[in-house]
């Protein structure tokens, strides 16, 4: 009898051991499939930063060049200002917020070279029409002369108009015009009908105070 107990129990400890091996390998295989489960998403995550993450390859951005910029047809940009332009777009030091005010002052600065521009153009042109005036055999005369006779006579002529406000319109501060070969040869022609007493005045506005034939035309200078 005890040898058949010593038996069982031999048996039964067999048993036992062998049900704790299928129990281990049951946990080392479900660990085993946690642990590649979790290798597969650690590499998934890996993919994924590194494809949001910046190149490391070390290249080198192009710099924008006045070839890569469109500009409208028919505009002329001053060469000072579109260096200005082209070293703040490839600036890539600059922040956002900095580089949004460089291109606010650089507009800024275009727009006072465009004024500026556009004030020498006018008294570049309004130079040549007087230089063309005072060349004119029409004003000055066979001998060069009479151009301030011509200059009277125009005077009388804006004047008999009577239009308020026409000599100011013709003055260097705003038109120029008064200097514009084609209206000195139109008041030249009024000026004289009027003394030939060919000409009515027709009163339309009110009359300016009396200056000199010069200022009329050409404005103060």
């Amino acid at each position: 009898m005890e040898e058949e107990q010593t038996g069982t129990a031999v048996i039964e400890g067999e048993e036992g051991s062998t049900e704790e091996k299928n129990i281990l390998y049951q946990n080392e295989g479900k660990e085993s499939t946690e642990d590649e489960s979790g290798n597969e998403e650690n590499k998934a995550e890996g993919e994924e930063k590194k494809d949001d993450s910046p190149s490391d390859s070390g290249e080198v951005i192009a710099p924008i060049t006045a070839e890569d910029i469109t500009f409208p047809e028919d505009v002329k940009i001053d060469a000072g200002i579109q260096d200005k332009l082209l070293e703040l777009m490839n600036n890539n030091e600059m922040g956002v917020k900095e580089k949004t005010q460089a291109l606010i002052d650089l507009q800024q600065s275009m727009y006072d070279t465009q004024v500026e521009n556009a004030k020498q153009q006018k008294a570049d042109q309004i130079l040549e029409w007087e230089k063309e005036v005072s060349s004119d055999r029409r004003f000055i005369g066979a001998t060069g002369d009479k151009l301030e006779e011509t200059l009277t006579l125009a005077k009388k002529g804006m004047e008999v108009l009577n239009i308020k406000g026409l000599p100011e319109l013709m003055s260097l501060e705003q038109t120029g015009f008064g200097s514009h070969p084609v209206f000195v040869d139109l008041f030249t022609e009024l000026g004289k009908r009027v003394s030939e007493d060919t000409f009515k005045t027709g009163g339309l506005g009110g009359s300016s105070e009396p200056k000199p034939d010069k200022e009329v035309l050409y404005g103060k200078k």
